[in-house]
């Protein structure tokens, strides 16, 4: 028996469990409620959820009870295929950010992937048009199952490489970050790497998350023109589209490059 017949992928065609591509905003995302309209024209045909995200604050006063106070923080649309959810846009408030961001959970190829974010904002910019972007990342999580988790081996899956230290190829449980500031071209950007081994009923999950975020340079860009082609910041999510293949090349044992067709 073959020892790689006990590892599965996400997928039928590769190991993406997921796909997220980030722009976070300059400005707040205004009235989340109005983006509901999108349900029926742009995304009628896509989408079959649209979810409000609210946040509950509790206010307190001398001599007064508790109130609550329910507000809007943001929006999910939620596309669903065979059941299952394979598509999501979250338009969200948080305390120090906001952002619009891309799930991919049936994620094919690049190309469409891209293609879809490019359209699905221009969708967006119909409701709120002056979004601005400080900074833009892209996120992929690949995973992959063991079946019999008494005999996992590491060493099977992953190679000696710069990016990772060797006792991962020892390990049986593991939680790995490495997170490096980097540059290309005169400008700076974050690559984040994690690395997972855990232990579920009857198998083991190995994750790896590989996430490359960039800042503007100076002033924040206008979204519509950040999603135009040929665009500063499309060039840079391919750039780090073709830097995950690497890292995954640099990183795994070459028949699990084959496996997932990379």
């Amino acid at each position: 028996m073959n020892p790689l017949d006990n590892l599965f992928l996400a997928s039928k065609e590769h190991s993406i469990k997921e796909a997220v591509i980030t722009f976070f905003l300059a400005n707040r995302i205004f009235h989340p409620k109005k983006y509901r309209t999108l349900m029926e024209n742009d995304f009628r045909e896509v989408f079959q959820q649209f979810e409000l995200v609210q946040k509950v604050q509790l206010k307190v006063t001398p001599g007064s009870p508790q109130i609550q106070e329910i507000e809007d923080a943001g929006f999910n649309f939620v596309k669903f295929d065979e059941g299952k959810k394979s598509y999501i846009i979250q338009g969200i408030n948080e305390e120090s950010r906001n952002f619009y961001s891309f799930h991919s959970l049936k994620y094919t190829k690049w190309n469409d992937f891209i293609s879809s974010v490019q359209a699905y904002a221009h969708s967006l910019l119909k409701i709120q048009k002056g979004s601005y972007i400080m900074a833009y990342s892209l996120n992929y999580n690949d995973e992959f199952y063991w079946k019999d988790k008494q005999c996992f081996d590491a060493s099977l899956i992953f190679k000696q490489s710069d990016y990772i230290p060797k006792d991962i190829l020892k390990a049986s449980v593991l939680d790995y970050n490495l997170n490096l500031d980097k540059e290309k071209d005169g400008n700076s950007y974050f690559d984040r790497i994690a690395i997972k081994f855990q232990d579920k009923i009857t198998q083991k999950v190995i994750s790896v998350g590989h996430n490359i975020t960039f800042i503007t340079e100076r002033d924040p860009i206008p979204l519509d023109e950040a999603v135009e082609n040929n665009s500063k910041v499309l060039e840079r999510l391919n750039y780090a589209h073709s830097s995950n293949k690497s890292l995954l090349k640099e990183i795994l044992q070459e028949k699990v490059i084959e496996k997932i067709h990379l």
